[in-house]
């Protein structure tokens, strides 16, 4: 190494007690002339962005160490509230799969439960009758409106206000589920009688 590499340094070095900790890292790598007290000035600017600090010598507000310990037991929290058993598990378990599907992610799963809680909700209608309806004649639905027979699982219905029974197998109630668009009453109704069908699937 030559006496002028060493009064270089030495130069560098003793101008380095000025110092600029604002310096952008986009040309940390590349900037022109390359000099030690430059370097200096893109490491301090680079830990006052690490610490956020107002300046590269201020004592951070919290140690890396304590950061990592937060951060740490923040992730032992979400692990416990998702029901996540490690850092490795991806496939949540469910104990209850009557609507999500086991190992879904938690955003999937919450998909399959609204759209199981649409189908519950169901579409209310209801109508006036405007004319005695007579037992066992079958009654269109109004406003085109259709269900899925199935012994009272997919509809609801209401005279009145009191809930009526749909006939099950081998078991005659109130009302017969003729068709997809019709029922049919055991029992007379009379003129300006409320039907209210509430319609789930």
């Amino acid at each position: 190494m030559g006496f002028r590499s060493l009064l270089d340094q030495a130069t560098q070095i003793s101008g380095s007690f000025t110092y600029d900790d604002s310096l952008s890292m986009a040309s940390a790598e590349s900037y022109e002339p390359k000099t030690l007290e430059a370097d200096l000035n893109y490491v301090r600017s680079q830990l006052k962005v690490i610490t956020g600090e107002a300046n590269w010598f201020d004592a951070p507000v919290e140690s890396l160490h304590d950061f990592n310990v937060g951060l740490s037991g923040s992730f032992a929290n979400i692990q416990s509230f998702t029901g996540q058993s490690d850092v490795t598990d991806s496939a949540p378990t469910y104990s209850s799969t009557s609507y999500v599907t086991q190992g879904n992610s938690l955003e999937a799963a919450i998909g399959e439960l609204d759209a199981a809680i649409d189908g519950l909700a169901g579409v209310k209608v209801t109508e006036r009758l405007t004319s005695t309806l007579n037992a066992e004649t079958a009654h269109t639905l109004p406003g085109g409106n259709s269900y899925t027979p199935a012994e009272g699982a997919n509809m609801d219905v209401y005279v009145n206000g009191e809930l009526q029974q749909a006939d099950i197998t081998g078991e005659e109630r109130d009302y017969a589920e003729t068709s997809t668009t019709q029922v049919t009453f055991h029992f007379k109704l009379r003129q300006n009688a409320f039907i209210t069908y509430v319609i789930r699937g």
